[in-house]
């Protein structure tokens, strides 16, 4: 039932996700960084346990190892069961 709240909030919000493919552990991924902190109040308002992942490309100030992404230099980011 909690994964049914989230689904509701990001409709009701027009958030636009990508769904996984069925081979996936995710979620949802490429949710733009700009509502980081609404999803962020989310999980913590209805104690859901989920992990948040941030995900983007290298850029010019931020050269990052290929498994991993600070949250300063992502671009979108993907949610997980924790």
């Amino acid at each position: 039932m909690k994964n049914r709240t989230l689904y509701d909030f990001m409709f009701n919000n027009q958030i636009a996700f990508h769904y996984p493919m069925y081979s996936e552990v995710s979620l949802m991924k490429k949710i733009d960084i700009k509502h980081l902190d609404i999803v962020k109040k989310l999980i913590k308002n209805y104690k859901l346990q989920y992990r948040i992942r941030y995900r983007g490309n290298s850029k010019p100030s931020y050269g990052r190892p290929q498994s991993f992404c600070h949250m300063h230099g992502a671009d979108t980011f993907a949610i997980y069961h924790r």
